[in-house]
């Protein structure tokens, strides 16, 4: 499984569709929509930064629970962050911990 391409906000509705069948969940299209629009990263971005996304679990952590989980929304904005080094690192550290999880995704973050 492609995980980027399953989570590629071009393809949210489709993907919507996708985990309302696997779920086996009766759905109208308003109701979908409505999902859609609540799950674009701007909306999620937008909410954490209001009250809602206050929390006391993580207080000593970020301005008022809010931990620092949003920054660009672009793919492949980790270019500018790690080098190829330390992605190699990553993966290798991602790959072993996710082993004993049974389940086999492939990043892509390009």
């Amino acid at each position: 499984m492609r995980l980027g391409a399953c989570l590629n906000q071009t393809n949210i509705y489709r993907n919507i569709l996708r985990i309302a069948d696997f779920l086996e969940v009766d759905y109208d299209e308003t109701f979908l929509r409505n999902v859609e629009s609540t799950v674009t990263f701007e909306n999620l971005k937008k909410e954490h930064e209001t009250r809602a996304g206050e929390t006391t679990t993580w207080n000593h952590h970020g301005d008022n629970g809010r931990m620092p989980i949003y920054r660009k929304g672009i793919v492949g904005d980790w270019k500018n962050v790690f080098t190829v080094s330390q992605n190699e690192v990553f993966d290798a550290v991602y790959k072993s911990k996710m082993s004993d999880m049974g389940v086999d995704l492939d990043l892509v973050y390009e």
